[in-house]
Formats: structure tokens, C-alpha cells, sequence
């Protein structure tokens, strides 16, 4: 099947310039999608409910705030970040009877377009832009004039080669980690000197030397990012973390969201952990001495 690849220069930022865009939140994706937006020139307000805590935040960073139902009846582009538990309800009370045609409804996460849970209307566009990091990383990368990591998942040996060369024509190896189970893409991708994760034979061959008390053996990557629980199994994060450690290779852990959570997997040995929220965890990391 042909696919089309579209590259930064075929791109016309007026587009969304000429455009008028709610960004529905103000958390962590919320204030940085709507003042990037706003510093690049965009007609951008932020809709927020009337009872609000955020709403003198984004005032104070020179934002206009609105309702979201007037925000959504006023632009032409919805871009919703409120929590997925919480759209439905929102889009459903507040935005869904202002989905008249021609106007897009956006997404940083696909949850509930997926699972069908939001069905906008026939006529209207469906989009996600969902940078991979959380949005006080996405709004400093903008300040400092980069951009977020890019984290590939290859699924199939033969497309690793374009994969690879979409990464080098985007001018994004440097910031670019390549991860897939299969061993044939990994061998392809460290070939082509990019970061890269670990196969399910990386994986494999880790625990099995820290089974047997064999002596540390060279692992191909740098850290492993990893659940806490794959295909319904707890993985071994104690474990892992240990065999890795002689070997510099510390264990990261996605997705943490709860302080507690946080708190037990560095007692575990784990180095660090993925978050959507920041703030919690670098509380909880507070309480913690250096080291």
C-alpha cells in the first residue's frame, strides 16, 4: 500500500494562523499547546470551566479565558486536554452542540476516540497532536527553540529502513529512541547508529545472566524504559534493576502518576520513573535525601 509522507516543509503555518483555536484545559498540555500556540502566532483562547482555579494562571500569562461552551461556539479548532476520565462528560455538557461542519475537534491522546466513547459529527475533522513528553518538557523545548524526544515503535523488520530515513530527513536522530521487541529491527537501528530500546532477546538474555548469578554482560542500551507490568505479568523491576546497575544500565518506569506508586519503585532500586504529572512526583522526590 502507498503511503504518503508529509515533511516540515510541506507544511503551511497559515493555515492555523487564519484559524481561531480553543484549547479546552490549562494543566500540563493545556498551558503549554495554548501558549506555544499564542507565541506562534495563533488566534488562541483557553476554555475552562467558570469555577475554574486555572483560569487567573492563564489570564496571568496573557491568555483570554473563556466557558468552554462559549470558547467552542467561538472557534474554529477544539483542541481538548482535560483528563481522559473527565472529556466525555465535558464534551458531551459543553462542546458537542457547538460541532457545527467544518470545525476539528482535537486530541493529544486517543482514548476516547478510540473506544468510541466521543463521536463527533459527520462533517467535522478528527486530529491528534500528541507530543511525547509532558507539557512543562514540550513548552520549555518551544522556549528554547528544540523540540520534544522522539519515541518510534517499530513493529515489523521491513520497515526499519524508513523509519530510519524519516528520522534523518526530520533532522531528529539526535532526540530520536527507536524501540521494538523484534531483534531484527534493533540490530537494523543500531546499525544506523541511532538510540535505541531493547528487544524481547535484549530482554531475555538480561534475565537469564541475573538468574544463573552470571557476571554482567554488555547490554545494548543505555537505560530501560519499561512497565510495571506487560501482557497482565508484573516484570521483576527489583530484579532487573540490580542485574543492571553493575552494568550502568538503570531502570526507568512508565507510566507513574501517584506519589505512593513513585515512592515504592525507587525503594525497588528503579532510578526514575515517566509521569504525566511532574508536579506529584517531584514532591514525593522531595521528601527523599539526595542520591
Amino acid at each position: 500500500m502507498a503511503v504518503t509522507v508529509y515533511y516540515a516543509q510541506d507544511a503551511d503555518p497559515s493555515i492555523i494562523r487564519s484559524k481561531k483555536v480553543a484549547v479546552v484545559g490549562y494543566g500540563s498540555q493545556g498551558h503549554a499547546h495554548a501558549l506555544n500556540l499564542k507565541e506562534s502566532g495563533v488566534d488562541v483562547v483557553v476554555g475552562l470551566r467558570a469555577e475554574s482555579s486555572s483560569a487567573a494562571k492563564a489570564e496571568a500569562a496573557g491568555l483570554t479565558v473563556m466557558t468552554i461552551d462559549d470558547a467552542s461556539e467561538w472557534a474554529d479548532v477544539i483542541m481538548l486536554l482535560a483528563p481522559d476520565t473527565e472529556q466525555k462528560a465535558i464534551y458531551d455538557a459543553h462542546i458537542a452542540s457547538h460541532m457545527t461542519g467544518g470545525k476539528a475537534l482535537a486530541f493529544a491522546h486517543g482514548f476516547n476516540i478510540r473506544f468510541d466513547r466521543i463521536q463527533p459529527p459527520a462533517g467535522c475533522d478528527v486530529i491528534m497532536i500528541a507530543p511525547k513528553g509532558p507539557g512543562h518538557l514540550v513548552r520549555r523545548e518551544y522556549v528554547d527553540g528544540r523540540g520534544v524526544p522522539v519515541i518510534v515503535e517499530c513493529k515489523t523488520v521491513e520497515a526499519a529502513p524508513m523509519v530510519i530515513a524519516a528520522l534523518r530527513a526530520h533532522d531528529a536522530v539526535d532526540r530520536a529512541i527507536v524501540g521494538s521487541f523484534l531483534h531484527g529491527v534493533m540490530r537494523t537501528v543500531r546499525a544506523a547508529h541511532l538510540a535505541s530500546g531493547a528487544s524481547r532477546r535484549d530482554m531475555i538474555g538480561l534475565l537469564v545472566r541475573g538468574m544463573l548469578h552470571l557476571p554482567p554482560n554488555r547490554f545494548p542500551c543505555e537505560a530501560l524504559c519499561i512497565p510495571e507490568q506487560s501482557s497482565g505479568l508484573r516484570l521483576p523491576l527489583a530484579q532487573l534493576a540490580a542485574w543492571g546497575r553493575p552494568i550502568g544500565v538503570p531502570v526507568h518506569v512508565w507510566t507513574v502518576n501517584r506519589a505512593a506508586d513513585a515512592l515504592r519503585l525507587w525503594d525497588a532500586g528503579v532510578t526514575g520513573v515517566l509521569t504525566d504529572d511532574p508536579q506529584v512526583i517531584l514532591a514525593a522526590r522531595a521528601t527523599r535525601p539526595p542520591g
